[in-house]
C-alpha cells in the first residue's frame, strides 16, 4: 500500500528492504542507491534489472537526460550509487554491466585555464530558445505527424559470444531482432488508449509544456501511422497474461512520448534565435576531464 506514494514529496518512506522484490515492476525517480546484499555470481539478468532501478532520471525538464558538464555541487543528485556487502557481489555487479554492454570508463580531471583578453569586449553567439509563452503546438488528429521524424524503437535482444584465443578472451556483442512494426499494430484495439492520454497529460506537466495541446485522436493516429519503426523479436509482442498488456502499453505510450517530444522540439526550434553575449557567458566550461573507455 506504500508503493503508491513513494512519488510524492510527502512520502515517508526512505529506505526499502526486499529479497529481489525491487528487480522489476515499479518505476521511481527516487531511487539514489542500491546495496547488495547477497548479490552474486550467476545473477546476470537481475543485476540489469536492479541496475535498472537505481538508472532512472527525471532530468531537465523531465527528459531523462543528465548533464554531461554538471556542475560539482549537482553532480551527486545525478549519479546512481551502488554499495555492496562485500566486494565480491560488487564485482559480479560490476562485471555483469560490462558483460552486457555498459562501457567501462575511466576520468581523470586535467588542468585547465581560460585566456580570455580583458582589453577586448570579446562577443560570442548563443542560441537562444523560446519559452512556453513565445509558441503553441497543437496536436489534433494527425496533420501535426507530417513534420515528424520517423524514430526506432528497439526491443532487441543484446547476444553476447565469448570465445578463447591464445593468451586472452575475445568478446563480441550483437542485436537479435527484426522489424516487428507490423506485427505490433494489429494489438492496438487491446491497448488501453485513455491511460496513454493520463500518461501523456502528466508528461505535459512534468516538462511544463502548457503551451501544447492535443487530443486523444493524436494518440490514436500516432500509433497507427507511418513515423515509427519497432525492432526486436515476435516473442516481444505475445500477450499471455495482463502484465503483457501493461508492458506492451508502456512500449504504446513511450512511442507516443518520443513523437510528441520530436513535434514539440520542432515548434520550439522554429522560434528559436540568436543573440550575442559576453565571452564568459558562452558556455566555457570551469573544468575539464579526460573520458576513455577501458579495453
Amino acid at each position: 500500500s506504500l508503493f503508491a506514494g513513494l512519488g510524492d514529496d510527502h512520502s515517508c518512506v526512505n529506505l526499502l528492504i526486499g529479497s529481489r522484490r525491487f528487480a522489476e515492476g515499479w518505476d521511481n525517480y527516487r531511487a539514489a542507491s542500491l546495496t547488495l546484499l547477497r548479490l552474486g555470481v550467476g545473477e546476470g539478468s537481475l543485476i540489469i534489472q536492479m541496475f535498472g532501478r537505481v538508472v532512472r532520471f527525471a532530468g531537465v525538464r523531465g527528459n531523462g537526460k543528465r548533464l554531461e558538464h554538471a556542475d560539482p555541487t549537482l553532480r551527486p543528485l545525478q549519479t546512481a550509487y551502488i554499495y555492496g556487502l562485500r566486494s565480491g557481489y560488487l564485482k559480479s555487479f560490476l562485471d555483469s554491466l560490462y558483460a552486457n554492454g555498459v562501457p567501462k570508463k575511466t576520468e581523470k580531471s586535467c588542468p585547465f585555464h581560460v585566456y580570455l583578453p580583458h582589453d577586448i569586449d570579446l562577443q560570442s553567439v548563443r542560441t537562444i530558445m523560446p519559452g512556453p509563452d513565445e509558441f503553441h503546438l497543437a496536436a489534433f488528429g494527425g496533420q501535426w505527424l507530417k513534420g515528424v521524424n520517423k524514430i526506432t524503437f528497439s526491443l532487441a535482444a543484446t547476444v553476447l559470444t565469448s570465445r578463447l584465443s591464445k593468451d586472452k578472451v575475445l568478446t563480441e556483442k550483437g542485436a537479435v531482432g527484426a522489424d516487428i512494426t507490423n506485427c505490433f499494430k494489429p494489438i492496438l484495439p487491446f491497448l488501453d488508449l485513455n491511460d496513454i492520454y493520463r500518461e501523456m497529460i502528466d508528461l505535459k506537466r512534468r516538462m511544463g509544456w502548457w503551451n501544447f495541446s492535443f487530443d486523444r485522436a493524436a494518440i490514436d493516429c500516432a500509433l497507427n501511422s507511418d513515423r515509427y519503426k519497432i525492432e526486436g523479436l515476435p516473442s516481444a509482442l505475445s500477450i499471455g497474461n495482463e502484465s503483457d498488456l501493461i508492458r506492451l502499453n508502456r512500449i504504446a505510450a513511450a512511442l507516443v512520448r518520443r513523437l510528441f517530444e520530436g513535434a514539440y522540439r520542432k515548434a520550439e526550434s522554429r522560434k528559436s534565435r540568436y543573440a550575442m553575449v559576453n565571452a564568459e557567458q558562452s558556455g566555457i566550461p570551469k573544468t575539464y576531464s579526460k573520458r576513455w573507455t577501458d579495453a
